[in-house]
């Protein structure tokens, strides 16, 4: 689930990535920053399908666990596991403390318990979100996989620099879209994360944008 859009490799495609890497001796590098916010129903990391050892699988914590965990961790197989582990064992600088901490979060017995929560309160948080955004006018929304938030679309006439910077001296965070374009931007967007707010911040929030929107 790529950042910030929450995009995801379809599963159609997969294949012929792998092949193609297979064919060229090429390594790829699949940052799964927010699997343990994903849905259940997401596809498997791509390194699951890789039989012959051309992906590097890279997973960290703290999205679902706390912001300053930031601890990752780095699977592979076959030869490039062997090269990322002779680089780990030369280079790598580690904070103990971080690492010790990490390995009795995810070690702990009931670990598995908070990675499946993690998913269900985003969604509850979207939904409440998607009932808040529903009488506002956009042109659209759609939600960033990975629990990661939801992308709303501005009418053409907004400029989403502006409503972002009108949001945040009211008090709301969130993330215009156009940085986040390669290239020119297709359109007004806005990243609106549910992070941890719960039901009333979320409501007051799309309440401001609403007034925002609506000026």
């Amino acid at each position: 689930m790529a950042e910030p859009s929450g995009a995801t490799l379809a599963v159609g495609r997969r294949a012929a990535v792998l092949e193609v890497a297979a064919r060229h001796g090429a390594f790829l590098v699949e940052d799964d920053a927010a699997r343990y916010l994903a849905d259940p129903s997401a596809p498997a990391p791509l390194a699951a399908t890789d039989p012959d050892g051309h992906v590097a699988h890279v997973r960290s914590l703290h999205q679902a666990t706390a912001p300053g965990l930031g601890v990752a961790a780095v699977a592979a197989r076959g030869p490039l596991r062997r090269r990322l582990a002779a680089v780990v064992a030369t280079q790598q600088l580690g904070a103990p403390l971080a690492e010790a901490v990490a390995l009795h979060t995810a070690g702990a017995a009931g670990w598995a318990a908070p990675a499946g929560v993690a998913p269900r309160a985003s969604a509850d948080r979207q939904q409440v979100l998607d009932e808040a955004l529903a009488p506002l006018p956009v042109a659209g929304s759609r939600p960033a996989h990975g629990g990661l938030g939801r992308w709303v679309r501005l009418r053409d006439e907004r400029d989403d620099l502006a409503v972002a910077a009108t949001l945040r001296r009211a008090g709301v965070a969130l993330q215009p879209g156009r940085p986040c374009f390669a290239g020119e931007a297709a359109g007004a967007y806005l990243r609106l994360s549910v992070g941890a707010a719960g039901p009333a911040e979320l409501r007051r929030a799309t309440g401001l944008l609403a007034s925002v929107l609506s000026a």
